[in-house]
């Protein structure tokens, strides 16, 4: 539902109906595609920006305990986050961001050995997140996996091109 801020009526509105949870995520994807055709955005600028919803996980489980896992970690819970983290990698094993966040989280804690394990396995599986994520899964690889400085100032800068006002890239995100 799209609201008129101003005068809070209904500007345009879609929907969808689902058979389960699996089939969530890509009928929101769908239904965000209606809802952009509806507030007027034409069709060659939706197939232009058209991504995928930007969990990139196929599963709502694995999103629902990659969120906790991030709030648990950002309130100082670091084992309680560890555990969401890893729980997430375990429903969804293709779930590139959620590695690249559990090799953020170890590189943290000073435990260079797991931050690189989860580092490349985040990299080796960047095919499966959206170009944002891919970018933030670089970062780490060459900054906490391989220590190329070279690779990761380059993919920082396309990272600032793409998104200037993106905070993730800054120093110690």
């Amino acid at each position: 539902d799209a609201t008129n801020c101003a005068s809070g009526e209904s500007v345009a509105r879609t929907g969808a109906e689902v058979s389960g949870k699996n089939a969530v995520l890509p009928a929101l994807g769908q239904a965000a595609i209606r809802l952009r055709g509806k507030l007027g955005e034409s069709l060659s600028s939706i197939q232009k920006f058209d991504k995928p919803f930007e969990g990139t996980s196929s599963s709502l489980e694995a999103l629902k305990s990659y969120t906790m896992a991030t709030k648990a970690y950002q309130g100082g819970h670091s084992a309680d986050g560890i555990a969401l983290f890893q729980r997430a990698i375990e429903l969804d094993p293709n779930f590139a961001f959620a590695y690249a966040s559990l090799s953020t989280v170890y590189f943290n804690l000073r435990q260079a050995e797991n931050s690189a394990e989860y580092g490349r396995k985040a990299f080796e599986l960047r095919d499966h997140a959206t170009e944002r994520e891919r970018f933030y899964i670089l970062d780490k690889y060459y900054a906490n996996v391989t220590g190329d400085l070279d690779k990761l100032i380059q993919s920082d800068k396309l990272w600032t091109f793409a998104y200037p006002r993106s905070e993730e890239h800054r120093v110690g995100k």
